[in-house]
């Protein structure tokens, strides 16, 4: 009896396909993330004049409701159940957004996928700084729970003793400082990570919606777009942000910040960005920053801490734009090299892997080989390549028309175009398909063909099962998946 064994053990993971340009990309996102949160945090504010007594007036702890001051007396309550809820629920957000994810890769067309990116990056930034802020809120918010605690057993604080010495135990009291303003402290910076927390998040999920608004124009327009189009975009965005980050910190200097043009332009301009760029978030997120800010800005800790903020976020997003797994499928030139190298086993081609999520690849479904007879290959077919087959084909758009004599015949013209779409080496040998049929793969149903060989050219030992499609990459290159397997003589 013959059999495949599939051995998929060596993976050498995302770093195979990550080339210099990529790591460019990265850098500027990281620049992007940085400079648009650290603008929007630091240059906007803190570089405005100190306030004066002809500013309007604000809201004092005299002119509070009681309901107001009361309440936020007693906020942490509500913290504690909100982040101890919030934990939970987001630590399950990065699962759900790496599905969303695949499913967007799977069904968005070519033009679109860099806006995409752009997307699932911030999406994925909004996930992690939920999860940290929440969680450094409760371990604070416990600490200061436990503080109050303690202080309320034991009223009367440190109590000086015979076993230490005077010295040493003055010097104790004086290290520790006052407990009670300790507790305050606490309580005030679990506020300020709670309130900081959801700025940010705010300001991603601002960012997120305008994208996805860019995003649903370039699906509208797909048919009358380039491929570069996407980058024109991002690039035009990223100039936009920081030619307001230069603009701003120019009229926030104090040679400029008291001119005529800054007081005209500077506070209006910034306005019309923000709530471009914040939407949903504008509000909440700049009465937060601003008020942040305000409290450091004349303190050494107003340069340093903004600056610190940033890069840390700055770091989450170039981690998590180098760890994702998916990221290989935005990129069309790296999607046409996954699974193309022959001298690397991948597991996600071979079924008995049993891999999550969509693939981007043709997969050996089958177990085994009958008696050496038949080889079936499930071939994915994303839209990116969808919509080339359609167009390779002249296939009519599928208008979901409920004659189903016209819609088989539209699906078996669409198996005939497939037939030249794809060709099939085994051991640099091209094979013909016995059978090819529109075939949903795996648990995420996902739509594509699979190929049936009857008797291949299979040889004892290591075979090799090359397939190539009609989807070129810019250099006119088709996309090449190469799936090695090895066939022992059984018993």
């Amino acid at each position: 009896m013959l059999a495949i064994i599939k051995t998929a053990s060596l993976l050498d993971g995302a770093l195979t396909y990550t080339h210099k340009w990529q790591s460019l990309f990265y850098a500027l996102t990281v620049c992007d993330a940085v400079d648009t949160i650290y603008f929007l945090f630091w240059t906007n504010k803190v570089a405005m004049p100190t306030p004066t007594p002809n500013l309007p007036p604000q809201e004092t702890s005299e002119s509070k409701p009681e309901w107001l001051s009361r309440l936020e007396e007693e906020s942490y309550q509500a913290e504690l159940l909100i982040s101890g809820a919030a934990i939970f629920g987001c630590l399950l957000l990065p699962g759900l957004i790496s599905d969303l994810e695949g499913y967007v890769l799977y069904t968005v067309n070519r033009e679109s996928m860099t806006i995409w990116y752009f997307i699932f990056l911030f999406l994925n930034m909004l996930a992690y700084v939920l999860i940290i802020t929440f969680l450094l809120h409760f371990t604070m918010r416990a600490l200061w729970v436990g503080m109050v605690s303690f202080n309320s057993a034991y009223p009367d604080g440190y109590k000086p003793n015979e076993r230490f010495s005077k010295h040493f135990q003055q010097q104790l009291i004086e290290d520790i400082g006052d407990v009670h303003g300790y507790i305050r402290e606490l309580d005030k910076s679990c506020s300020t990570i709670f309130g900081a927390g959801f700025s940010i998040a705010f300001v991603a999920l601002g960012y997120i919606l305008l994208m996805s608004v860019f995003a649903a124009l370039f699906y509208a327009l797909r048919d009358y777009l380039p491929t570069f189009a996407g980058w024109v975009l991002a690039g035009t965005i990223f100039v936009l942000v920081m030619g307001f980050a230069v603009f701003s910190t120019i009229l926030s200097t104090k040679k400029y910040r008291d001119g005529n043009f800054a007081k005209r332009y500077h506070y209006p301009i910034a306005r019309l960005f923000n709530r471009a760029f914040m939407n949903i978030g504008y509000r909440p997120a700049s009465y937060i920053t601003g008020v942040l800010t305000s409290q450091k800005a004349d303190q050494k800790s107003g340069v340093w801490l903004p600056l610190v903020v940033s890069a840390l976020i700055g770091m989450t997003g170039g981690m998590l734009g180098m760890s994702n797994m998916n990221v290989r499928a935005y990129f069309d030139d790296v999607y046409h090299r996954m699974a193309s190298d022959p001298a690397t086993l991948i597991p996600e081609v071979y079924a008995d892997h049993e891999p999550e999520g969509y693939v981007y690849h043709p997969v050996i479904p089958a177990h085994e080989m009958e008696a050496g007879e038949l080889l079936t290959v499930f071939l994915p077919l994303p839209n990116r390549e969808k919509f080339e087959l359609e167009r390779q084909c002249d296939l009519p758009e599928a208008s979901g028309e409920r004659n189903e004599t016209a819609r088989n015949a539209r699906r078996a013209r669409e198996v005939d175009c497939a037939r030249s779409f794809y060709r099939f080496y085994l051991n640099d040998r091209e094979l013909r398909v016995e059978d090819l049929q529109r075939h949903l793969y795996g648990p995420e149903k996902q739509f594509g063909f699979q190929a049936t060989f009857y008797r291949p050219p299979a040889k004892e030992g290591r075979n090799l099962l090359r397939i190539e499609s009609n989807y070129y990459n810019d250099d006119g290159a088709p996309r090449v998946a190469q799936i090695p397997f090895y066939l022992l003589e059984g018993e």
